[in-house]
Order: C-alpha cells, then sequence, then structure tokens
C-alpha cells in the first residue's frame, strides 16, 4: 500500500511538471508568435522612415536642379541668342518654381517631423524611438544650420523674375551646400539602417533563445511522457490527429504495438511540430515569401500529398491574381500559365470559400466538371493534368489575403487528416504573406507610382504601361515553351517581368517637358538629355533596391536590369551603355520589342500612329541589328496573340485594331 502511495504521488508530481512544461511550451509560442509580429511591424516602419529619408537626398537633388534650370532660363531671358519666346521662357520658368516651391516644403515638413521625433508614413504616424531619435540629433542640427540659408536661396530665385548678381550669390550657395546636405542625409540613413540592424539581431536573438528554451523544454517534456506515461499516450495521439500529423487508431492497437513502434511514432509526431516550429522560423528569417513557400513544398509533402501549390491573393480592386506557383515537372508550364491571371471573385467557386472560412476539397476534378461549366482557368488546371486538389483560405486578422492550392495528379487523394494539416499551417503561411509580400508591395506600389507619374506626363501615351506589359509578359512565356529560353525563363522571372516592365521608363521624370514633348525631331543635345533617362532610371531604382538590401531584401534587381537596358540594340549601337547581343540582359531584350512595338503603334507629339503590320514590318527591320533575332522569331510566330493584346486594351474595346489592310 505504502509503494502504490508512492507510486500514485509521483504520478501526481509527474503529471504536474508535465501540464507545467506544456504550459510553459505554449507560452513561449505565444511569446515567439507576438514577438514576431512586433519584431515585423517594427521592420516595416523602419523601411518606411529609411525611405522617406532617401526621398530627402532625392529632395535636395531636385531642388539644386530646379534652381540651376531656372537661372539658366533668366540667362536665356537676356541672350542675344535666344531660339524661344520670352512668353515660353516664362511658362516654364513658372512651372519649375511651382516644382522648387513643392520640393522645399516637402523637404522642410519631412525635416519638421525628424525634429520633432516622428514622420508620417502611408497617412500613419511613426514615432521615432528615444535612442533614434539621440542618434540623428547631430545630423539633423547639421542640416539646421546650413538649410535656413539654403531655403532663403531658393526662394531668392523663385521671387527673382531675373539673372542678377543677388540670384547668382544664391544659385552658388545652393551648388556648394547641396553635396554637404546630400551627405548628411546619407548620413541619417546609414543611422536608421544601423538601427534597424541592432534591433532585428536583438530580436532574433531573442526569438531563437526562446525557439531552444522551448525544444528543451519540449525535449524535457517528451521524456517524461515517454517514462511515465506510456498508457496515456492515446490522449496525445488523438491531439495530434486533430492538426493531421498523425493517424488515429484506437487505444487497444496502440497497447499491442512495442513500445519501439510507439517511441517511434512519437518521435514523428514531434518532428511535425519542429517542422512548424521551423516554419514559423522561417517566416521570421525569411526576406521573401518565395523563400517561405519553397520550404513549405519541401517540407510538408511528407503529411499531404501534392504535386502543385499555387497562391492566388486579392489585389486592390478586390479580384483574385494567380501570384506564386511551385510545380512537379509534370505540370511543366503551369505556374507560368496562371502568373497574373485575374479573376473575379463572384465568377467562381472561391466566394463560397471565403464567406465560409472553411476548406473545400475536390478529389476528381473530371466528375466535378460534368455538369458543371469549365471556365477558362479551369481549363488550364485540366490541361495540365491536375486531377484533385484542396483549397484553404487565407485570412490574417479576420482580413482575406486570398487562397492557397494544393492540388495533385491524381483522383481521390486528398483525406480529412490533410485538410486539418493544412488548416494548422494556413495560419502561418498567411502571416508570412503579410509579412513579405504585403511589406514589398508598399515598397513596389510606391515605385511604381512615380513610373506611372512619368507616363501622365505625355497625353498621348494612353494606356501603355498596361500594353507594354502585357506584351512582355506574353513574349516571355511564349519564350519559356521554347529550347532556346526554357532554362532562362520560370514562373518567377515572368512575375519579375510582369511586375517591372512599367517601370522601363521611369526615367523620364527627369526630363525636361520642352523634350519630352517635343513635336518636332529632338536636337542631338536634346537626344542626349533624353538618353540620360535610362540611367537615371536605372539609379533610382538601384537607389530603392540598396535601401531595402539593407534589410536583407531585394525587390527592384531586374527592374534595374530592365530601365538600363530596353533602349541598348543586338548590334551594340544603342544606349546609355552600348551592349551588345547577349551582354544585354535577357530581361531587357524582352521589354525592348514590346516597347517598340506599342511607340510604334501609338500616337507621339512627333508622329500618328502606325499601322500593326507596318510596326511590324519595321520590327522585322531591326532583327539582329536593333533585337534578339531569337525573340524575334518567336514574336513571329504569333502574331495574332500580339494582335489581340491591342484588341482588348481599353481604348480599343469592341473594335479591331488597324492592320494596315
Amino acid at each position: 500500500m505504502k509503494q502504490s502511495k508512492q507510486h500514485s504521488h509521483m504520478f501526481i508530481q509527474i503529471r504536474k511538471q508535465t501540464n507545467l512544461l506544456l504550459v510553459i511550451i505554449l507560452s513561449l509560442l505565444v511569446l515567439f508568435f507576438t514577438l514576431s509580429l512586433i519584431n515585423g511591424n517594427y521592420q516595416s516602419d523602419s523601411i518606411n522612415t529609411i525611405n522617406i529619408i532617401g526621398r530627402q537626398r532625392m529632395l535636395t537633388q531636385m531642388i539644386a536642379k530646379d534652381a540651376m534650370r531656372i537661372s539658366a532660363l533668366n540667362r536665356d531671358k537676356i541672350s542675344p541668342d535666344r531660339v524661344e519666346s520670352l512668353k515660353t521662357i516664362d511658362a516654364k520658368i513658372d512651372s519649375i518654381k511651382q516644382e522648387l516651391y513643392t520640393s522645399l516644403n516637402e523637404y522642410e515638413m519631412i525635416n519638421t517631423q525628424l525634429v520633432e521625433g516622428y514622420v508620417i508614413s502611408k497617412g500613419k504616424k511613426v514615432n521615432l524611438s528615444a535612442q533614434d531619435k539621440k542618434r540623428i540629433e547631430p545630423a539633423l542640427e547639421e542640416i539646421g544650420h546650413i538649410w535656413y540659408k539654403y531655403k532663403a536661396s531658393a526662394e531668392l530665385i523663385i521671387n527673382n523674375n531675373e539673372y542678377n548678381p543677388a540670384s547668382r550669390d544664391a544659385l552658388e550657395f545652393i551648388d556648394s551646400n547641396n553635396q554637404k546636405l546630400l551627405s548628411i542625409n546619407e548620413l541619417l540613413m546609414k543611422q536608421m539602417v544601423n538601427s534597424l540592424n541592432e534591433m532585428y539581431f536583438q530580436n532574433r536573438n531573442v526569438l531563437f533563445g526562446i525557439i531552444l528554451f522551448t525544444a528543451a523544454v519540449a525535449v524535457l517534456t517528451v521524456n517524461r511522457l515517454y517514462v511515465y506515461l506510456y498508457k496515456p499516450l492515446d490522449t496525445v495521439f488523438m491531439g495530434f490527429h486533430q492538426i493531421g500529423l498523425m493517424d488515429y487508431q484506437p487505444k487497444e492497437q496502440h497497447l499491442s504495438r512495442s513500445l519501439s513502434a510507439i517511441t517511434k511514432e512519437a518521435e514523428l509526431m514531434f518532428e511535425g511540430v519542429y517542422e512548424l516550429i521551423k516554419l514559423m522560423e522561417n517566416i521570421n528569417t525569411s526576406t521573401s515569401f518565395k523563400e517561405s513557400l519553397n520550404f513549405i513544398y519541401k517540407t510538408f509533402s511528407r503529411y499531404v500529398p501534392y504535386t502543385h501549390v499555387g497562391i492566388a491573393l486579392f489585389n486592390e480592386s478586390g479580384k483574385v491574381v494567380s501570384s506564386y506557383g511551385v510545380s512537379e515537372p509534370i505540370h511543366e508550364g503551369l505556374a507560368a500559365e496562371f502568373i497574373g491571371y485575374v479573376v473575379n471573385l463572384e465568377a467562381t467557386s472561391l466566394g463560397e470559400i471565403a464567406e465560409s472560412g472553411q476548406p473545400r476539397v475536390i478529389n476528381d476534378y473530371m466528375a466535378y466538371f460534368k455538369n458543371r461549366k469549365i471556365n477558362p482557368y479551369s481549363k488550364i488546371i485540366l490541361k495540365h493534368g491536375i486531377r484533385s486538389s484542396i483549397t484553404i483560405p487565407l485570412m490574417s486578422n479576420q482580413h482575406h489575403l486570398g487562397f492557397i492550392f494544393f492540388s495533385s495528379s491524381e483522383v481521390n487523394i486528398y483525406e480529412d487528416k490533410h485538410v486539418k494539416f493544412l488548416k494548422t499551417v494556413s495560419n502561418a503561411i498567411a502571416i508570412s504573406i503579410e509579412k513579405n509580400v504585403v511589406v514589398d508591395d508598399l515598397v513596389y506600389s510606391s515605385v511604381l507610382a512615380l513610373a506611372k507619374l512619368a507616363e501622365a506626363r505625355d497625353e498621348d501615351t494612353g494606356n501603355h504601361l498596361q500594353r507594354m506589359k502585357d506584351s512582355s509578359v506574353l513574349l516571355a512565356k511564349l519564350m519559356m515553351k521554347d529550347e532556346r529560353f526554357k532554362k532562362l525563363i520560370d514562373s518567377h522571372y515572368i512575375t519579375e517581368i510582369d511586375k517591372f516592365s512599367p517601370m522601363h521608363d521611369i526615367g523620364k521624370v527627369g526630363v525636361p517637358d520642352y523634350i519630352l514633348l517635343k513635336p518636332g525631331k529632338l536636337t542631338e543635345e536634346e537626344f542626349e538629355i533624353m538618353k540620360y533617362h535610362t540611367t537615371y532610371g536605372a539609379e533610382v531604382l538601384k537607389l530603392a533596391e540598396d535601401n531595402v538590401a539593407k534589410n536583407g531584401r531585394s525587390i527592384f534587381g531586374e527592374g534595374v536590369a530592365i530601365a538600363s537596358g530596353h533602349h541598348e540594340k543586338w548590334d551594340g549601337s544603342g544606349y546609355p551603355n552600348g551592349l551588345k547581343g547577349e551582354d544585354i540582359p535577357l530581361s531587357a531584350r524582352i521589354v525592348m520589342v514590346a516597347d517598340v512595338l506599342d511607340a510604334l503603334m501609338s500616337k507621339r507629339p512627333y508622329k500618328e500612329a502606325f499601322s500593326f503590320d507596318y510596326s511590324l514590318e519595321l520590327i522585322r527591320k531591326g532583327k539582329g541589328t536593333h533585337f534578339d533575332p531569337n525573340i524575334i522569331d518567336i514574336f513571329e510566330a504569333n502574331l495574332e496573340l500580339f494582335k489581340s493584346v491591342y484588341e482588348t486594351c481599353p481604348e480599343n474595346e469592341n473594335k479591331k485594331i488597324d492592320t494596315g489592310a
């Protein structure tokens, strides 16, 4: 009896200790998630702050540039060799003065905010930490010593309608202090980046410590479960069954098996937990959602059978856009064909999934569509051999982000355990999307807005960005099927073309209107200025890329290549670097074809729109000199597809384009 009481007491103590350890593990996981979210918000705010400080550098350059342009135009007014009328020159001066005035106000507003210890980003007030305020205080004081006279000099130039000694002195002061302001703002950026890095490493170490401590506590808990709680393992098996990590079997079967078999199953269960923890770690440390998706694809196939994983996200218009995909070779081309595919939610069965918040399983697509209408996107699925799938809605903070599809080439393969497991990991996937995709899209959208601003300056360009993007993506998808390019182009590359082809002419924001909108042929000097838009565009995107790269991210790499290289030529006669042949980045070679096609078919200040056939004739003449001949071969073999891009664009909707026939 005494021994029995001792065993009972020991069991109670072990149960209490085990329960305590489990509570500790749960608390640590909650702490881990909480710190991960806090760290993600901090990084997002810091990146936005760094971008705002980076804009100060750009504003400094714009102020100096506009001041010089005003002074130059005032000199032209009194020059005996003046080409333009005084009215035209005065109109240009007024326009530049307005830009200069806007830049001065924006610079001073941001500088005032920094001095007061905050910035406004996306309409949100972001307060700087006390440490950050102390770090940047000396630099802000130094800016303050210069800025008063710098601004006064710029205002003198704005208010002075002629070129005289006072305006010359003001211009000299601006010119002599411009580099100093640039350097100080660069220092501000470095200080903020250093602060972000320090906080990142501190948080990472804390999170790693939590993970290690959680793992240590988990090992201790498992040890006690193994040694003392063999019979109650049935409860543990049931719990893991609920999240799809293990098939549940009745208690009698558990008890009839050997200890080593049960131990092996317990090991497998806890491996699943560890892999879930690794997924959380991957989400916190990865710098792109592509990395997280590849991790999911490689890791979770042991729990769920699939040959394709796809993700569709809601865009700003509430439509569903196919955004990411990874496939086995048997589905070659599926991910690429789906990238950028857009559908209205109400036109699909996805609306029911979003409304219910519950997964949907289709175990036999052929049977499913037997009495249903097959939509175009469903035809793509069937064409590539998808026969079954699980669709999981992705939500974060009660907000619908999109859907993830786990699909297979086999029928009747999905079971309830697979659904349970995927429901468990779907929240982690949603966090990764929100942490990486949403933040990247915010940065990308801000730069894309600048590209659209450049396009909007020319009223004749219409939907140029959309048309040439559609043509570029179409050309890249066709090239991926060709033996000459299939090893160079994948679905991720097509996504890059889709995102960055509209940024090809972003550098035109730096080209004066009198050149950009000139109705006649440019002079040699004007053309040299126009050519600079490639270099300026690449520099703008490179600055953005450098800023995000400091935080371990990469967004604009392909955009830099496109902006810099889309006016190079196959024979080396292009600009800005005179690259030749395959030295020109492939993305730039693709975009240049789409860009030239649309330019030829569009009205410009100096020409009317050409017909499709005449534009095609000019492109053919450039084969092997202007364009990559292999790309033109693919282009010529699919002319009807490219013609359809123009027939379906908004401005040509419901009418055929001019073919020149």
